[in-house]
């Protein structure tokens, strides 16, 4: 068996990558994404929603959006999705968006959005004005993240929360407020691009050497799944 920890470690982990390629993958970040929000305008709240983006084709029949209380830490209210998602993008991506009456969002602090896969998997659970610790849902027991900014009773209206930059998933994107809503289309400064995330050799080297490294300190465990190749000392 070999084993990871030892000083070959490395050198072990780049020949089983570039013999098994994919298998080490590491998978980020959820392939459907929040894209965008609205939740708080001056006046009487108008136009609420939160835009789902993904892969076009994917099927969401069977997600959940669940929306979550900051004070009690438990969902107010869920939505079963449907659809596939289409190539809205001309480069691969579709949006789902989800509209709410006014004040269908509560207005914080501390509210929150936790989308769901088929399987019930929290695939993101996301935060404003704050963080919250769920104790019911399908979140519950998990920390939201705070998407650090906001929109308050001044915001104007048709504005409202993206995430802007170029990418595939979650993670490649930045949250930027007061930007004009584009429900159901691009972001302002969005460029939806799909491609492979993970340790991948087409990827620029410091990035999956980096990958490597971190794994052998980890002993070659991630904390994310992964499949077990024959003869790796996982242990």
């Amino acid at each position: 068996m070999a084993n990871l920890r030892g000083p070959l470690g490395p050198v072990l982990l780049l020949l089983l990558y570039l013999n098994a390629g994919p298998a080490l993958a590491i998978p980020l970040a959820s392939p459907v994404f929040i894209n965008e929000f609205h939740y708080d305008n001056d006046g009487a709240d108008s136009g609420e929603f939160v835009e789902l983006a993904g892969p076009g084709g994917t099927d969401l029949a069977g997600w959940q959006l669940l929306l979550y209380n900051g004070s009690t830490a438990s969902p107010y209210g869920q939505v079963d999705l449907t659809g596939v998602l289409a190539d809205d993008t001309g480069t691969g991506f579709g949006f789902h968006l989800i509209g709410f009456a006014s004040n269908g969002l509560q207005n914080g602090a501390a509210d929150g959005l936790a989308l769901l896969d088929d399987a019930g998997m929290v695939r993101e659970f996301l935060s404003y004005e704050g963080v919250l610790t769920a104790v019911a849902g399908g979140a519950a027991g998990l920390t939201s993240r705070d998407v650090l900014v906001s929109e308050t009773n001044a915001t104007p209206i048709g504005a409202s929360l993206q995430r802007v930059g170029q990418g595939g998933v979650a993670t490649d994107f930045v949250w930027m407020a007061l930007r004009q809503g584009t429900p159901g289309y691009r972001n302002n400064d969005q460029l939806l691009v799909a491609g492979p995330v993970g340790l991948s050799i087409g990827m620029p080297w410091p990035l999956w050497l980096t990958g490597l490294l971190w794994l052998v300190l980890r002993g070659g465990r991630t904390t994310w799944p992964y499949r077990q190749l024959p003869g790796m000392n996982m242990a």
